[in-house]
């Protein structure tokens, strides 16, 4: 296990969000810490009242992660949006598993993509630790086949 600090954004109702993420992302860098971008949230209840959580356009996120400079991880993805970054092939943005929306979504993403840039773990999990670690068990039993 590898220890890493990083700041986690949830983007709210903007028409600056990108410029916002980016100037953020810019920040982090500079200060050898990492970004994470929670595109949408599993519980808002778990949020600030001062926060209104939202989801992130699909469109948004591509060009975010197309745009950012340092390590980015866009957690809270569901998997045709995890498709959409990993397709960008740059090696500093990572997609994280909390929202996969179908039991095998995570198996075809690391069969397709590896797990380099796939990550789990870096938020709480919508399902229950014990579904999330049968999950992470039915995904190495079928990578193992």
């Amino acid at each position: 296990m590898q220890r890493v600090s990083t700041v986690r954004v949830v983007p709210g109702p903007s028409p600056d969000v990108v410029d916002g993420v980016l100037a953020l992302a810019d920040e982090c860098v500079g200060h050898g810490l990492g970004l994470i971008v929670q595109a949408r949230v599993s519980d808002p209840r778990c949020m600030s009242p001062d926060v209104t959580p939202v989801d992130l356009d699909p469109g948004l996120i591509v060009d975010l992660a197309q745009r950012v400079s340092g390590s980015t991880v866009f957690a809270g993805l569901r998997e045709a949006e995890s498709r959409a970054v990993l397709r960008l092939l740059k090696p500093n943005v990572y997609v994280e598993t909390s929202h996969l929306d179908t039991p095998d979504a995570l198996p075809r993403l690391v069969a397709e993509w590896g797990s380099a840039r796939i990550l789990f773990g870096t938020h709480a999990p919508l399902f229950p630790p014990l579904v999330a670690a049968w999950r992470v068990r039915a995904a190495n039993a079928r990578l193992a086949l």
